[in-house]
C-alpha cells in the first residue's frame, strides 16, 4: 500500500508540474512562501486518505476507485420482429460511483453480428461525471430488422472510469488502470407466424357427374424455419354424404402428383415451408354426384393453420369458402340466365373477353365496308361521266335524215334507259 501511495503522489506531482510548467525545485521554492507546495502537500494527503483500504473490492476495481453497472432483466432481451410492430426494446440501466472521489465514467455498447443493434437511447449520455457514492440512470435501445429469422447474439454494456477529480484540481487519466464493470447478455428475435391461403376460385359450377378442382397455395410470411402448415376441408363429410368423390392432390395431373382420398379417416394434409416461400399448387378434386334430378348447391369450407403457432394466435389461421353448384341431368347442355349466375369469375372473364373480341371484329368489318363503298362510288361516277361524254359525241354526228333521226332517237332512248336503270349506281346492299 505504501508503494501505491508513493506512486499516486508522484503522478499528482508530475501532472501538476506539467500543467504549470514548473520544475520540482521551483515547487519547493514557492512552497517556502506557503504557495504551491502547500497545495501539493494537501493533495497528496487527500490521495493517501483516498487509497486507504476499506474492505473487499470487486474484480477490476482499485482501492478508493470503483464503478458499478446494473440493468434490469438484462440476461435475455427478446425482440418482436413481426412486420408492422415496433421491432425495438428498451432497457433501463444505472451506473454508480462506488469510489471515494468524483469520477468521470464512460459508457459503451456492443453486439456480435450485424442482425441486431444495441445503442444508448437518445437523451442518454455516453459520459457521466459522478460524485463519490452517486449514480446516474440511462437507457439502452435494442432493435432488429423486421422479418428477421429466429436467431440470437451476445451483447455487452461496459462502464469504465477514465478520470478522477474535478476542476480546478487537475484530473489525471486513469483509464490504463482498467477500472470497469459490465453487463453481458443475449438478444434474440422472437418467432412469429404469418401466412396467407390463396384459393383460385370462390364459385365452382359443375354438371352432374363432372369433375372439378379447387386449387390453392400457401405463402409463408413468417420467420420460423421449416414451419408446418396443415390443410383441410371442414365439412368434407357433408360433401361426401351428398354424393361427391373427394380427394386432395399436390401437383395434380403432373409427374409429381401425390393424392389422398379424403373419404378415409386420419388423412393428414400439410406442407413444410421456409420463410418467404410459397408451396406448390394443391388441389381439392371433386367428382359431382351423377344422375341428379334437381340442382344441388353446397359450400366447401377450406381451412389452413400453422402447427407451430402459439395457441390462440389469430395470425396462425386462415380460411376460404367456395360455393359449389351442380346442375341436374335435365339441365345439362342448356345455357341461360341461371347458368350465367353459377359461372365462376374465371369463366365469366373468358366469356367477356370472347364477347369483346367479337365486337371488335364487327367494328373492323364495318370500317372496311365503308372504305370499300367510297372507292367503288368514285369508280362508278367516273364510268358514268365517260358514258355521257360518248353519247354526246354520237349525237353530234347524227345526220338530218328521218331514218337516221329515228335511229338516233332509238339509240338515245337506249342510252337513257341504261342511265335510268343503272342499279349498280343507285342501289347498294350495304345500305340495308
Amino acid at each position: 500500500m505504501k508503494r501505491f501511495c508513493i506512486v499516486v503522489i508522484g503522478i499528482y506531482l508530475t501532472v501538476y508540474m506539467v500543467h504549470t510548467n514548473q520544475d520540482f525545485l521551483t515547487l519547493i521554492h514557492l512552497g517556502l512562501f506557503g504557495g504551491t507546495l502547500k497545495r501539493v502537500f494537501l493533495i497528496s494527503i487527500l490521495v493517501l486518505c483516498i487509497f486507504v483500504p476499506s474492505g473487499a473490492q470487486a474484480q477490476g476495481q482499485m482501492p478508493g476507485l470503483g464503478v458499478e453497472l446494473e440493468c434490469e432483466n438484462s440476461d435475455t432481451i427478446s425482440i418482436d420482429v413481426t412486420p408492422g410492430e415496433s421491432n425495438m426494446f428498451q432497457r433501463m440501466c444505472t451506473v454508480t460511483n462506488t469510489g471515494s472521489v468524483t469520477e468521470t465514467i464512460e459508457l459503451e455498447t456492443s453486439v456480435d453480428g450485424n442482425d441486431f443493434r444495441v445503442e444508448l437511447s437518445p437523451g442518454s449520455e455516453s459520459t457521466y461525471t459522478i460524485e463519490a457514492g452517486g449514480e446516474e440512470t440511462f437507457y439502452v435501445d435494442f432493435s432488429a430488422a423486421e422479418r428477421l429469422p429466429v436467431s440470437f447474439e451476445n451483447y455487452e454494456i461496459n462502464a469504465q472510469v477514465v478520470s478522477i477529480g474535478v476542476d480546478p484540481i487537475p484530473s489525471p487519466d486513469v483509464s490504463m488502470l482498467n477500472i470497469t464493470d459490465s453487463i453481458q447478455g443475449k438478444v434474440e428475435s422472437l418467432p412469429y407466424t404469418k401466412f396467407s391461403l390463396e384459393v383460385t376460385r370462390s364459385v365452382l359450377s359443375l354438371d352432374s357427374g363432372e369433375e372439378g378442382t379447387i386449387d390453392l397455395t400457401i405463402f409463408n410470411d413468417g420467420n420460423i424455419q421449416l414451419e408446418t402448415f396443415v390443410l383441410g376441408m371442414e365439412n368434407k363429410d357433408e360433401l361426401i354424404d351428398a354424393g361427391f368423390d373427394l380427394k386432395f392432390c399436390w401437383g395434380y395431373k403432373s409427374s409429381a402428383e401425390s393424392c389422398s382420398d379424403l373419404s378415409k379417416s386420419n388423412v393428414f394434409l400439410g406442407t413444410i415451408l421456409e420463410p418467404s416461400t410459397t408451396s406448390e399448387i394443391g388441389s381439392f378434386v371433386l367428382n359431382a354426384p351423377d344422375g341428379l334430378s334437381s340442382e344441388l348447391s353446397i359450400d366447401a369450407n377450406i381451412f389452413a393453420y400453422s402447427d407451430d403457432a402459439a395457441p390462440g394466435d389469430i395470425a396462425g389461421e386462415d380460411s376460404w369458402t367456395v360455393e359449389i353448384t351442380v346442375r341436374s341431368s335435365e339441365d345439362e347442355g342448356g345455357f341461360g340466365l341461371d347458368t350465367l349466375d353459377t359461372l365462376d369469375s374465371e369463366t365469366m372473364t373468358m366469356v367477356g373477353m370472347a364477347g369483346g373480341g367479337l365486337i371488335g371484329v364487327v367494328v373492323l368489318l364495318v370500317l372496311i365496308s365503308r372504305l370499300t363503298k367510297k372507292a367503288a362510288g368514285k369508280q362508278k361516277t367516273a364510268a358514268k361521266e365517260a358514258k355521257r361524254a360518248a353519247k354526246a359525241v354520237r349525237k353530234s354526228k347524227k345526220s338530218g335524215g328521218k331514218a337516221k333521226k329515228a335511229k338516233a332517237v332509238e339509240e338515245d332512248f337506249e342510252d337513257d334507259f341504261d342511265d335510268d336503270f343503272d342499279f349498280d349506281d343507285d342501289f347498294d346492299f350495304d345500305d340495308l
